[in-house]
């Protein structure tokens, strides 16, 4: 229940951001105001501090799309109502009626690499623009997200002495990170590091840095004019896949992808079965010859 019905809704949302200030990214932040102020509209003409568990439980079941869609949003529901109830000075509400509210079961995102086929015509055209050869190959064969490859400082870089390169970045959610750069990279980004202290990327009209959206709407552009429709994230997921094929330590991967789960890490792994036909070989032709039980023994 609310504690008073005076207050609009916009000084809610504004309030909940300005809370959260501190801790959320500039992407996030928008986000969270999109998903509050729609939130406010399709509760009308209930405000956010009068709205009552029959109203959340409509909105929640007028919601359509794909589940991971529908998830977000009843996720920054609850936060802005935990929020209202527990957080807020002074408090706006009295309860939380988003407890009742069910998240949709959201099925397993699969591995989708960009096909090897693509990510080769991509590097070779971008052979004339350094700056998009260096955000393919970071994403690519380094495992950079966009918001990391546009909040990466040059001193983040620290060259070693065989040409490669640990990338001392800060990923989702401020959490910092170890990643690498090979020698070849290192050696196209050079140029990119001889400025300044600062960001490593910057623009040119104005030499600030590039905002995460930026860099993923670029690379997303550059590869639509190659004909190719995978995306940025695509790449991540490439590298993903190409490194446990030369490292199967699962644990190493999640640290270098900066993935708090493995169960994130294996998303972003696509197992080939052909891989697994010479393993299988192996194992069937020691079964049927009695290797298997000689080895055993």
């Amino acid at each position: 229940m609310p504690i008073t019905n005076n207050i609009p809704n916009e000084y809610v949302v504004q309030e909940y951001l300005r809370a959260h200030r501190d801790r959320w990214r500039p992407g996030t932040t928008r986000l969270r105001r999109i998903q509050a102020r729609a939130l406010a509209v399709a509760l009308a003409p209930a405000t956010l501090v009068t709205a009552t568990e029959d109203d959340l439980y409509e909105w929640r079941h007028s919601l359509t799309g794909e589940p991971e869609t529908i998830a977000s949003y009843v996720s920054a529901a609850r936060g802005l109502y935990r929020w209202m109830s527990a957080r807020a000075r002074p408090r706006l509400r009295i309860d939380d009626p988003t407890a009742i509210l069910d998240r949709p079961r959201v099925p397993p995102r699969l591995p989708r690499p960009m096909l090897d086929a693509h990510f080769d015509l991509a590097l070779r055209c971008a052979v004339r623009d350094p700056q998009m050869y260096v955000w393919l190959v970071l994403a690519g064969c380094s495992g950079l997200r966009c918001c990391e490859i546009a909040w990466m400082q040059t001193t983040d870089v620290e060259e070693r002495p065989d040409g490669s390169a640990l990338l001392h970045i800060i990923g989702k959610g401020g959490r910092r990170r170890t990643a690498a750069a090979g020698a070849g990279l290192v050696q196209v980004m050079r140029p990119f590091l001889r400025g300044p202290r600062g960001p490593v990327f910057t623009r040119v009209s104005d030499g600030r840095a590039h905002t995460p959206d930026r860099v993923s709407q670029l690379v997303n552009r550059f590869l639509r004019e190659l004909d190719i429709h995978e995306t940025a994230h695509s790449l991540r997921h490439r590298f993903g896949t190409d490194y446990h094929r030369i490292d199967p330590d699962l644990f190493r991967q999640a640290a270098l992808m900066g993935h708090a789960s493995l169960d994130m890490t294996r998303r972003y792994t696509e197992v080939s079965p052909l891989e697994s036909v010479r393993y299988v070989d192996e194992l069937t032709t020691r079964r049927v010859s009695g290797d298997w039980r000689r080895g055993a023994a």
